[in-house]
């Protein structure tokens, strides 16, 4: 979203979100588990389906579950995935079935493999319970790293977080907690980094008449160094935004007292409004004999 902001940063590692419905699929499929309006929704760490389902709904012999997300592959090669599961369930890599293991059924191990190649890709798991037992877990391996059949470790999955609740993950959206403060001026506290002090530009990173990306599409003009990305998740802080921050601003702030000189009464602190010393009219009355010429300084009464 150009915010300066790494997408890395602003997604849940380590999650999987999920959808819940408390329904049996039609057909008893996981093709047919619904696409929209789950009955619950959020993030999970591991693929504890008894876990959730108790911790959702007392329906636990009767739902469905849809497990998304990215997975993150560090080397190139030959993928083998593994669920076993009871009831069904089916795993997806970039939209791809890669293990099918659908039905009602006792536990259950099915596998497939795919290439994939090393960074960034989709991961979709669905899974149903339609009466007794209920257990679903994921494994992989690859011969080609080589990687010894495991558990598919949460560290290498994450999800998409939302954390306004407005449709939008925070990685596409410039103000994550709709605050009305930029993720961009929170995350660098700073009131004009995304441009919009001087004229703005839908909150993006600096302005739109400077803003490139390089190949990877990443802000050139951005540091990526911000420290202060949890206040661009959390609405009850909006200090980037504060005309009278001096840290937020970076403006002068001669006395030190954390208040801006344009905003602080005293500037200097020195007991003194700056309005009582500000600069005169430019205009005074004399009682004096006139002369050929005056000279004023500031020590003149």
């Amino acid at each position: 979203d150009n915010d300066g902001i790494l997408d890395a940063d602003e997604i849940l590692n380590g999650h999987l979100s999920y959808e819940f419905y408390d329904s049996v699929p039609a057909g008893n499929t996981v093709d047919n588990i619904p696409t929209t309006a789950p009955d619950y929704s959020g993030n999970v760490s591991d693929f504890d389906v008894t876990a959730l389902s108790n911790s959702l709904t007392t329906s636990a012999d009767a739902f469905s579950v849809r497990y998304k997300g990215s997975i993150n592959i560090a080397t190139g090669g030959d993928y083998t995935f593994y669920t076993n599961s009871d009831d069904g369930s089916k795993l997806f890599i970039n939209g791809v079935e890669v293990v099918d293991n659908d039905g009602d059924h006792a536990p259950r191990e099915r596998s497939g493999t795919i290439t994939l190649s090393a960074g960034v890709h989709s991961i979709e798991v669905l899974f149903y319970e339609n009466g007794g037992g209920q257990v679903l877990s994921v494994s992989y391996e690859s011969t080609t790293i080589p990687i010894t059949k495991t558990l598919l470790p949460f560290s290498m999955l994450s999800s998409e977080y939302d954390t306004d609740g407005d449709g939008i993950p925070n990685q596409l959206d410039l103000d994550s907690d709709g605050d009305g403060c930029s993720d961009a001026n929170e995350y660098y506290f700073n009131i004009n980094a995304d441009g919009n002090l001087n004229g703005g530009d839908d909150l993006e990173y600096g302005s739109q008449s400077t803003l490139t990306v390089d190949a990877d599409g990443r802000v050139v003009q951005a540091a990526y160094d911000g420290t202060n990305y949890a206040n661009a998740i959390d609405n009850t802080i909006t200090e980037a935004c504060n005309a009278c921050s001096a840290t937020a601003t970076g403006e002068t702030d001669t006395d030190g007292d954390g208040v801006i000189d344009l905003c602080d009464l005293d500037a200097d602190n020195d007991g003194i409004l700056n309005t009582d010393e500000a600069n005169g009219t430019g205009s005074a009355v004399f009682d004096a004999i006139p002369q050929a010429f005056w000279t004023f300084d500031n020590t003149t009464n």
